[in-house]
C-alpha cells in the first residue's frame, strides 16, 4: 500500500506530500543523481577541512 501511494504521489502534482522519514527509502533516484549528490557533500567536507 505504501509503495501504491509513493507511486502515486510521484506521478501527480500535488503542492505538498507529508510522509514518514523511513518512507524515503522506498523512493528510488537514478544512480547518476545519487553519485552526484555524494560527489557534492565530499567536495563540501574537503573545502570544509582545508579552510579548517
Amino acid at each position: 500500500m505504501r509503495h501504491r501511494f509513493l507511486s502515486r504521489a510521484a506521478t501527480a502534482a500535488w503542492d505538498a506530500i507529508i510522509i514518514t522519514h523511513s518512507a524515503f527509502r522506498f523512493i528510488g533516484l537514478p544512480s547518476a543523481f545519487q553519485q552526484q549528490i555524494i560527489q557534492d557533500e565530499l567536495e563540501l567536507y574537503e573545502t570544509l577541512l582545508r579552510r579548517w
